[in-house]
């Protein structure tokens, strides 16, 4: 016989071997019991809606008994709503004293899988019903482990695959730069930075140049507009957009900017006035760093540039690292995505119990 409960006591938080009955009637939480432990299927009792809410929500039971007749319909069928939603996995079978079709079929609606009545002859399979589900709910968990195993190592694999594919890159651009003379990159424009500076008055442009190596191309726009014109037509690595702008407001140019070029890195400096230091920030979407805190000169940015410059650079090769490997792999790839759609669906049909025939 199987093994028999209460549910104030102490539980393991997975009871992947025990049924819930849910029943206010002690004869009839017994009798449940017995014919249960008949089949050697272990039962945890609860005689409170509330109770049985909060252990399934807790408990991964397979199945859930619920004594309909030991509490009115209405509160029956609102605990089935909440226990399909808090346990979509668990199978609710519904215990009735005589059989009647229109409940039944509310029953069914609010998500019992089965019916099982005391006058009938179905009472008897009462335990192979239950032992079957608790069969099938172990299967449907083995499979949708399963699944679960082989998608977390095909994503390992994607990921070694495009980690190889960029050392692949990484070593390939230092042959080349072995074989064309020390310092050459794999592609001409990966050290290449292009910053757009809008200002109107060209003081930081004029200060900067000089301090830049010639791998920047520095543009200059004297608006908000002019620079929205440029960006629309090519897109920079590096933005420099001054605090206060003759026609528009910064915020609004850097927000556009950073819709239109989601890969620009956009800073708002405010330059030193009336012996006053100002200040450059970085801006990220809402997030806002500080590069700068007391910018007085040109040079205090030209330092950080060649950060930027080197992070810059790494990022576009990675771009083009995966660019390469995706062009390499098309085939690859879109079995890949056909797999992850298809255990998505799997996913979904598995987390519903099937229900018996």
């Amino acid at each position: 016989m199987g093994k028999t409960g209460d549910a104030s006591d102490k539980q393991s938080s997975t009871l992947i071997d025990t049924a819930l009955i849910i029943s206010l009637r002690p004869h009839t939480q017994l009798e449940l019991q017995k014919l249960l432990g008949e089949a050697d299927v272990n039962s945890v009792v609860v005689a409170d809606t509330d109770e049985a809410r909060a252990a399934i929500a807790k408990t991964a039971f397979p199945v859930a008994l619920i004594d309909v007749d030991s509490l009115p319909l209405t509160q029956v069928l609102s605990l089935l709503t909440d226990l399909r939603r808090l346990a979509p996995r668990s199978e609710l079978i519904a215990f009735l004293d005589e059989p009647h079709f229109d409940t039944a079929v509310q029953l069914v609606r609010r998500g019992a899988v089965d019916i099982i009545c005391r006058t009938s002859d179905d009472l008897r399979l009462l335990g192979p019903r239950v032992a079957t589900a608790f069969r099938e709910a172990k299967q449907r968990g083995d499979r949708s482990q399963m699944l679960r195993d082989y998608s977390a190592i095909t994503e390992d694999l994607l990921y070694r695959l495009t980690d190889t594919a960029r050392r692949i890159g990484e070593l390939k651009a230092q042959l080349n730069s072995g074989t064309r003379g020390s310092g050459s990159p794999a592609s001409p424009t990966d050290d290449y930075v292009s910053v757009l500076i809008v200002e109107e008055d060209g003081w930081l442009s004029q200060s900067l140049a000089p301090l830049v190596s010639s791998s920047f191309s520095l543009t200059t726009v004297v608006s908000g507009g002019a620079a929205l014109d440029r960006v629309s037509e090519k897109t920079f690595d590096l933005a420099l957009i001054k605090e206060s702008l003759p026609d528009l407001p910064s915020r609004t140019v850097i927000r556009s900017i950073q819709a239109q070029c989601p890969e620009t890195l956009v800073m708002l400096y405010l330059p030193p006035s009336r012996g006053k230091p100002g200040r450059i920030d970085r801006l990220e979407g809402p997030r806002v760093t500080t590069l700068v805190s007391a910018f007085t000169s040109a040079k205090q940015l030209a330092e950080r540039l060649a950060e930027l410059q080197q992070a810059q650079v790494a990022r576009r090769r990675e771009r083009r690292y995966l660019a390469e490997f995706r062009a390499e792999n098309y085939e690859l790839l879109k079995r890949l995505a056909e797999l992850r759609k298809r255990y998505r669906e799997r996913g979904e049909s598995d987390s519903s119990p099937g229900r018996s025939k």
